[in-house]
């Protein structure tokens, strides 16, 4: 599974999940390791303002429905 299919499902199990999960729920679910994989992929969301980690868990950042972050937008037309 590449980075952006792994992003991808990051932030639709979050959308499935009003928006949260625990960060261990999200590693079960990718089959990815909790320290390297997971971590990298949830620090570069929210570094593109897509979500907020915090003590083991995650969130999705609210905005308004018209602004969608460039970076998802590339997730969604590359991957």
């Amino acid at each position: 599974m590449g980075i952006n299919e792994r992003k991808r499902e990051i932030v639709e199990s979050l959308n499935q999940h009003n928006g949260f999960a625990s960060i261990n729920y999200l590693c079960k679910k990718l089959y990815a390791s909790l320290a390297l994989r997971s971590r990298r992929d949830l620090m570069s969301l929210e570094e593109d303002g897509i979500l907020k980690r915090s003590h083991g868990y995650v969130s999705l950042v609210v905005k308004s429905a018209k602004e969608s972050p460039i970076s998802m937008r590339q997730i969604e037309k590359f991957g």
